[in-house]
């Protein structure tokens, strides 16, 4: 497949593409571009496919992550039943990588809706008496322990963050986690001041009261782990697979990463090549503009199919 043949003649750089990517193709693409590192242009072209691909077909992008999980937990499951484990370098006494798993995914994805209802059990809400939906003097206790528990599943979450599927999105960023905790202190903080005292609640409401604001001290100090994660993360990108046991394994992982390339043009309909085709023009023309490639180079790309690499990318 080949970037070049968008439209017009076949290897004519001028062509335009067959298919008009929509809103949702060029943000993707975009992100993808925004949080990607390259050593040199080489080192970009070696990813116009990926990035094309995973734009255009985002189910491409949650299958490609499905098997990268696949193959390194059999490489390291391999690795550990090995009569000489014993002695490997572990990737994770210099550099804590855990591997997550879809269970790690769903749980994610909930936490962040857990970590709202939790502390907003006690919230006003639209009602005509500006009341709360919930009587705070019979729910701030368990607004608190929920809110705690909500925490603690986010510390357990935390060291596999950065390889769940929504992390390369965007999806779970540090300031996220910041975000819960100043929202939980909010809440917690301003009970006081929702509430009429009563004396026969007093414990109950207090004790939920400090969980709640408590807690969001206690993501605010995660917030803090989880920027030395992200940047971690981030580092981690120029690596080949570092959740990998032993780096020995690497080939073995780039050999059957690539057969899952090679297949990409069979799993994938006339249409949808059409649009990888067309968004691999658009990464061209942002490497260009970003100062990887000049002008002539994205001509000779475009004419001889270069960026097409059906391969696991390379640092």
């Amino acid at each position: 497949m080949r970037p070049g043949d968008a439209g017009g003649r076949a290897g004519e750089p001028d062509a335009a593409p067959v298919k008009e990517l929509d809103r949702a193709v060029i943000r993707r693409l975009r992100r993808e571009l925004v949080r990607s590192t390259y050593v040199d242009g080489a080192a970009a072209m070696r990813d116009v496919s990926r990035i094309a691909l995973f734009a255009a077909v985002p189910r491409a992008a949650r299958e490609h992550l499905a098997v990268r999980r696949e193959v390194i937990t059999d490489l390291n499951r391999a690795r550990s039943t090995r009569p000489d484990a014993a002695g490997v370098q572990h990737a994770g006494e210099s550099s804590p990588v855990k591997l997550a798993t879809r269970l790690h995914d769903i749980l994610l994805l909930n936490a962040a809706w857990l970590a709202i209802l939790s502390a907003g059990l006690t919230m006003p809400v639209p009602r005509k008496d500006g009341h709360t939906l919930l009587p705070i003097e019979d729910w701030a206790l368990v607004s608190g322990i929920a809110t705690g528990l909500v925490l603690a599943l986010l510390v357990w979450l935390e060291p596999y963050r950065t390889s769940t599927r929504w992390w390369p999105i965007g999806g779970w960023p540090a300031s996220l986690t910041l975000g819960f905790g100043i929202y939980w202190i909010f809440v917690g903080v301003s009970i006081p001041w929702r509430w009429e005292p009563n004396p026969d609640d007093a414990v109950a409401v207090y004790s939920g009261m400090a969980l709640v604001a408590l807690s969001g001290v206690g993501a605010v100090f995660l917030w803090r782990r989880a920027r030395v994660d992200d940047r971690a993360a981030l580092d981690r990108e120029m690596q080949v697979a570092p959740e990998l046991i032993d780096r020995s394994d690497v080939p073995e992982y780039l050999r059957r990463m690539d057969d899952w390339w090679r297949r990409v043009d069979d799993r994938t309909t006339p249409d949808e090549r059409a649009l990888i085709a067309s968004a691999g023009v658009v990464v061209l023309a942002e490497l260009r503009r970003g100062g990887f490639l000049t002008e002539h180079e994205e001509r000779a790309v475009l004419r001889d199919g270069r960026a097409s690499i059906w391969a696991e990318p390379r640092p």
